[in-house]
């Protein structure tokens, strides 16, 4: 599951220097409307993450050897994260 969340990651990076390439990004930077709801969106992501992080229940974890998950994630869900975690980071499109 880690390396489908890597390749979200890859693909938001794509994303990122598509829209640079284009110009699009000159237009984010410029804009403090777009920025601001770029980041807006990217805050309300991260709060969501941490909501359902404190909401998890993981009941069958040990101390001792590796921990067990009680619900072994998707894989959508797996490549979903790490594409939506770093599409949504507006830092990125600073450093592209």
């Amino acid at each position: 599951m880690a390396l489908l969340s890597c390749l979200g990651v890859i693909i938001a990076i794509l994303v990122h220097m598509s829209y640079c390439i284009a110009g699009i990004a000159v237009l984010i930077t410029t804009t403090p409307l777009l920025y601001n709801a770029l980041r807006y969106a990217g805050a309300t992501y991260l709060i969501w993450l941490g909501i359902k992080a404190l909401l998890a229940q993981n009941l069958n974890t040990t101390y001792i050897g590796k921990p067990q998950l009680t619900q072994p994630i998707s894989k959508k869900s797996a490549f979903m994260q790490g594409f939506l975690c770093n599409l949504l980071n507006p830092k990125a499109t600073l450093f592209f």
